[in-house]
């Protein structure tokens, strides 16, 4: 989450309070961030890796990539090492805006704004160190003409996928020789006003995003989209709406995350509060695929929050939706349950209440054994703090 979005959630909150948690859960901070905050988790081999916005280990307030592995003991906090520090260079990139993602050959890429000049935004890129106790080394690979408004995606064929700022789909093509800069190519412009948010990929490269504005729907309080790559070569993607949010939604609006299930599905969260306005609600939906071609996807309101706000990416489960909500004191990871009966209200159970202005957001993770991982963080425009929290859901 980039610092002006932080700003405008901590400013929407308004006076919502949370209901006593009533899962049987136990919650640890497994780190405490006092120079920035994470911007979300992403894990590999038992290990979590992330990004944050602030003072980095030199002194620069570009923030850092790092890793946190488990202790020794398997108790208590975990170390976290930061593998780069960004505001290096002058054609670096600064304040990570995203949870990075792993590529080919456990190369972390990401998103962030450039440093230096180096155009609007930047594709960052991450190598391991090629030796135990190594140093990792960066590189920004290429510049976006806007700031970003998505992490990169992974496609077929090595291709990055992001959003930016000016409405933008853009594809990121890794270049023929190494070290040299990847190609850039614009594949769909969306509407002025749509303001495009997320991003996540599916089977066969098709996308899938939202838009926090736009749509059909009367009120045009955001859509759900499908990117479809062309079927041969030189050919056009092929943009559908899957759903538009409106004024008829059940109050939902301004969606911010999307999940895709294994059958197809697609779970969501709408954000519920425009910057303007105030319009929508919080919420949690589904959205069914058609029975047959040309038919169109089922939209179900899972859980309304009302006042609350709902950001981070869903977590699917044993059947169960894992999220976390934006309030005024903070917010709360919950757990929403399916109903025993087809059609049923689903039981929402808050797992931890976040209490000390800490609001939780970004991505998620959970392990084989149902323990789940995630970040908190906040900004007063003075200072920054954040932190890792662990919970045992089972």
């Amino acid at each position: 989450m980039h610092k002006s979005s932080m700003a405008i959630l901590v400013a929407l909150l308004g006076g919502t309070l949370l209901a006593p948690a009533a899962a049987q859960t136990r919650f640890n901070t497994i780190y405490t961030f006092t120079n920035g905050y994470p911007v979300g988790l992403t894990a590999s081999s038992g290990t979590l890796y992330g990004a944050f916005q602030g003072v980095g280990s030199t002194g620069i307030g570009c923030g850092a990539v790092f890793e946190s592995q488990p202790p020794p003991t398997g108790n208590g906090a975990w170390p976290e090492t930061v593998l780069y520090s960004f505001g290096e260079t002058t054609v670096d990139a600064c304040d990570p805006a995203f949870t990075p993602v792993f590529g080919a050959g456990g190369a972390l890429y990401g998103t962030a704004v450039a440093w230096g000049g180096y155009g609007l935004g930047a594709l960052y890129q991450l190598q391991p160190p090629a030796f135990p106790g190594g140093s990792w080394s960066e590189t920004a690979p290429y510049s976006f003409p806007a700031f970003p408004a998505s992490g990169p995606v992974l496609g077929p064929h090595g291709f990055l996928y992001a959003l930016n700022e000016d409405n933008e789909l853009m594809q990121l093509a890794p270049p023929s020789a190494q070290g040299a800069s990847w190609t850039g190519t614009v594949l769909y412009n969306f509407p002025f006003g749509t303001l495009v948010d997320s991003l996540i990929g599916g089977d066969g490269g098709v996308l899938y995003g939202t838009s926090g504005f736009g749509g059909s729907a009367p009120g045009q309080l955001g859509e759900v989209f499908e990117l479809k790559p062309p079927s041969g070569a030189g050919g056009s993607w092929t943009y559908d709406i899957l759903h538009s949010f409106g004024y008829g939604d059940g109050g939902a609006g301004n969606p911010n995350s999307l999940t895709l299930a294994s059958d197809g599905a697609i779970y969501g969260t709408t954000y519920g509060a425009s910057i303007s306005g105030g319009l929508g609600e919080g919420s949690v939906f589904e959205l069914t695929p058609p029975a047959s071609p040309g038919a169109g996807w089922t939209y179900t309101i899972l859980k309304n929050f009302g006042g609350l706000h709902p950001g981070s990416p869903l977590i699917l489960r044993n059947g169960s939706v894992y999220g976390a909500l934006a309030s005024a004191m903070g917010g709360a990871v919950f757990e929403l349950q399916p109903p025993s009966t087809a059609g049923a209200a689903w039981t929402l159970v808050f797992l931890h209440n976040f209490t000390n202005g800490q609001v939780p957001f970004g991505q998620m993770v959970m392990d084989q054994r149902g323990v789940l991982y995630g970040v908190t963080g906040i900004t007063d425009g003075q200072s920054h703090s954040g932190t890792v929290y662990q919970i045992e859901t089972q």
